[in-house]
């Protein structure tokens, strides 16, 4: 008799089935938005902050390059060094996205979004929500804020200052969360480079 493979955790399985429909959802968005929001999305793109952004991973790019030429033969070393440039770096790539969101041309496209591609936009938080439910534990920050948003998702119509506060609540988690794992891992890494 054949054996199985071990059953995959609910979680994983509900993340994975999810991240296709999140594509078509995506997918769906942007031509939406494309169509019915042009104007709105073009000023947008004309932001300072879309320009400090790329300006952020051009400097990045430029950043990892030079530190991979000069620690070619000390790989810890220059992982401690990058990782240092790194967590600075992610810090005002979150500081610019939050900039981003509150400035008026995003508010502009967001209020187009929703009156012209409502359901769509729905759709999408709805599944960004389900994504971080059924991915994180209960007892997280991230956790908590989908389950709040989620709430206030399904009884209210979605308004422009939901969504904002949801994203910016959003990357401001993340961005602790993901800044502590580095930290560990910087940790290492400087244990590993004395041993």
């Amino acid at each position: 008799m054949p054996t199985l493979p071990p059953p995959q955790p609910k979680k994983k399985v509900v993340f994975l089935q999810n991240f296709n429909k999140m594509y078509d959802a995506t997918v769906a968005l942007h031509e939406c938005i494309t169509i019915k929001c042009k104007k709105e999305e073009e000023q947008s793109k004309k932001s300072k902050y879309i320009v400090e952004k790329e300006k952020l991973m051009l400097d990045f790019t430029k950043r990892m390059k030079d530190n991979n030429e000069r620690y070619k033969k000390d790989r810890v070393r220059g992982d401690i060094e990058f990782g240092k440039y790194y967590m600075k770096s992610i810090k005002a790539n979150a500081d610019v996205d939050i900039k981003i969101i509150e400035e008026k041309y995003h508010n502009e496209l967001i209020n187009c979004q929703l009156k012209g591609c409502y359901n769509q936009s729905l759709h999408m938080l709805n599944l960004t929500i389900e994504n971080i439910l059924t991915s994180n534990d209960e007892n997280t920050e991230l956790y908590k804020l989908a389950s709040k948003y989620k709430t206030i998702f399904e009884t209210n119509k979605l308004t422009a200052n939901d969504i904002n506060t949801f994203e910016i609540d959003k990357r401001k988690i993340e961005l602790k969360s993901y800044l502590v794992k580095l930290q560990i891992d910087m940790m290492k890494l400087k244990k590993k480079l004395r041993s």
